[in-house]
This record gives structure tokens, C-alpha cells and sequence, in this order.
């Protein structure tokens, strides 16, 4: 579950199935969050480490569970995104379940039409 000051951060303002495995989900940025004053000072970018955390929580809410990370075969960061010009990600993120109960997650995010993350990586559900 969200924390109270991520989700002061970030709300996933609409969450919508492509199809059986796929979700795109619409998640809007509050600009004037504290943690824009000290990533980067004069200059606020998205920490990439929050993208990630955006991914889990879009994850969480596909697969019903609390989950945790448990590998990461790719993490990018192709584009920065400033608060100030962008207020909502896009991210397109598929969730496939694995033998084992693991869940295979492959996500991209975008920013106004550009690719600003793509992850994939492996989850367990904590219940």
C-alpha cells in the first residue's frame, strides 16, 4: 500500500485494461510535493526511484496483492520529467504470472508522448 507522503506524491488517476495481462494507467504528479524542492534544487526532475515505486503500486492493483520486488532484469531512464511541465505519466505495464507465483512485470513509461521508463522485472506477492 501507498504511503501517506507517495501518495501525496503521485495518485493513479485511472487505471484501464488493454487486455488480459495489460493495463494502462493514467498517473497524475503533484508538482508542489516537498520532494521536488531537494530533487533538484532550481531544477525538479521525477526521481527514477519513484517511477519505480509508480510501477509497484500499478502492479499491486493488477494483481491484487501487495508485492515485492524481488529482480530486476531492466530498469531505464530515457527522459527526465520536470513537475512543473508534467503533471501526468503514462504507463503502459503488463503482468504475467509465473509457475512459481512470481509475476513477471514489463512496464514503459511515457510523458506527453515520450518514453521517459521502461522496466521489467520480477515481483512476489506478499500474501
Amino acid at each position: 500500500m501507498l504511503t501517506a507522503t507517495e501518495d501525496s506524491l503521485f495518485s493513479i488517476a485511472r487505471c484501464e485494461a488493454v487486455d488480459d495481462h495489460t493495463t494502462e494507467a493514467h498517473v497524475a504528479i503533484d508538482a508542489s510535493h516537498p520532494i521536488f524542492k531537494g530533487h533538484f534544487p532550481g531544477k525538479p526532475i521525477m526521481p527514477g526511484v519513484i517511477m519505480v515505486r509508480i510501477v509497484k503500486a500499478i502492479a499491486e492493483r493488477m494483481i491484487g496483492s501487495p508485492l515485492e520486488m524481488i529482480s530486476a532484469r531492466s530498469i531505464k531512464f530515457l527522459a527526465p520529467v520536470d513537475p512543473g511541465i508534467t503533471t501526468e505519466l503514462i504507463f503502459k505495464t503488463s503482468a504475467i504470472k509465473n509457475e512459481d507465483g512470481s509475476v513477471r512485470i514489463n512496464s514503459e513509461g511515457s510523458a506527453s508522448g515520450t518514453i521517459v521508463m521502461k522496466l521489467i522485472a520480477e515481483f512476489k506477492p506478499l500474501r
